[in-house]
């Protein structure tokens, strides 16, 4: 017998093609990006178009500064960020003469506990369904944190779906997270989220391609440091947020400030590397890399030295930029199907999970 739920979103009646919009932010914060996906009935599907949308500066600092905001500066920018998000895809839409039955968005984190039972993503839906005139599906993590999962990883059910012939994932976002299909998925450690840190002390958002990483030298006691972190010793499902990379990596470099910024980076990619191979079984082979760190050429190197027998994927620029978009544009499709699109073996929470809030147009 179907569930209530599944029965609504039967009777909403999805006609194939569906065309479909996915969201995210990501904790680099990079800017918005919106993935215009077609998908068919058999299973099929293809990027449309894919863009990153750039946060004005006065927005990129309260979302980076968004866990320090009182109640009400917090409740502002959760209505200021959902009008944003639904402002680019009407852009995004008029560019590309696409027309979604659906926005399904992840969001921007600014909380995530799941030991204590929440987890905050910004981004007010019902107001995004008003300005989009379309049904907007949001807060994907919050049904399986309360049923005792960790409201992460959620891209690995995507990846398997829309990726089969591949059997470990690896994004190299503000967070390295890694997925071994049938054994694990779960964050590994801060990736671009250390390094832009790091560098903007500069002035610059990033260190393109690696090359001030690739010019420093190693800090050993620096290495050891940060790889004696005690999170890296605790069992998954385990997920990080911007508020653990706050409460613990600020206070291990600290003693070492007085170092060359290229040297403080190129350790970090060794140190973001060393954690990802301990990770990855000694027998996975090949690797799908996504994700923003897939162009930082050091860091790269770095995988390929501790793990010489991998052969490390980048597949083409719209799907190493677009990919967990277009999976969250994918979760938004389970959603409607009424069908799960969480893989609770790998969170932690219940079976079955029809994860995501609907906002009805």
């Amino acid at each position: 017998m179907d569930r209530p739920h599944q029965q609504k979103y039967r009777i909403m009646g999805l006609q194939w093609p569906v065309h479909a919009i996915g969201l995210m932010s990501g904790t680099s914060l990079d800017g918005l990006d919106i993935c215009a996906v077609r998908f068919e009935q058999d299973g099929s599907w293809e990027i449309v178009a894919f863009e990153t949308a750039s946060y004005a500066v006065d927005l990129k600092t309260a979302l980076q500064d968004a866990r320090a905001l009182s109640g009400l500066a917090l409740t502002e920018l959760h209505f200021r960020f959902g009008r944003f998000q639904a402002e680019r895809v009407l852009e995004f839409c008029a560019r590309h003469a696409f027309t979604p039955d659906y926005v399904a968005a992840h969001g921007h984190t600014v909380f995530h506990q799941p030991a204590k039972g929440y987890s905050l993503q910004i981004g007010e839906g019902e107001t995004m369904a008003a300005l989009l005139k379309c049904t907007v599906i949001n807060d994907f993590r919050i049904r399986d944190i309360a049923t005792g999962g960790q409201g992460a990883p959620l891209v690995p059910a995507g990846e398997v779906a829309l990726f089969p012939q591949y059997s470990a994932f690896l994004n190299l976002g503000g967070i390295a997270n890694i997925h071994i299909v049938d054994t694990a998925a779960y964050d590994v450690c801060p990736c671009n989220m250390l390094l832009n840190d790091w560098i903007s002390g500069m002035g610059l958002a990033y260190d393109a391609e690696g090359q001030l990483a690739t010019s420093g030298h190693l800090i050993p006691e620096l290495l050891d440091a940060l790889n004696g972190i005690n999170w890296y010793t605790l069992p998954a499902p385990k997920s990080l947020g911007a508020e653990w990379y706050a409460d613990h990596i600020p206070k291990v470099y600290a003693g070492f400030q007085a170092h060359p910024l290229a040297d403080l980076l190129h350790t970090a990619c060794h140190h973001i590397a060393q954690q990802i191979c301990a990770a990855i079984p000694a027998d996975c082979q090949q690797v799908l890399v996504t994700g923003g760190g897939a162009y930082h050429d050091f860091l790269m190197q770095c995988l390929m030295f501790y793990r010489p027998d991998t052969e490390w994927v980048i597949p083409d620029a719209r799907v190493v930029e677009s990919k967990e978009a277009l999976v969250f544009a994918w979760l938004g499709l389970r959603v409607l199907q009424g069908k799960g699109n969480v893989l609770h073996r790998l969170t932690g929470g219940a079976a079955g999970l029809v994860a995501g809030s609907v906002h009805l147009y």
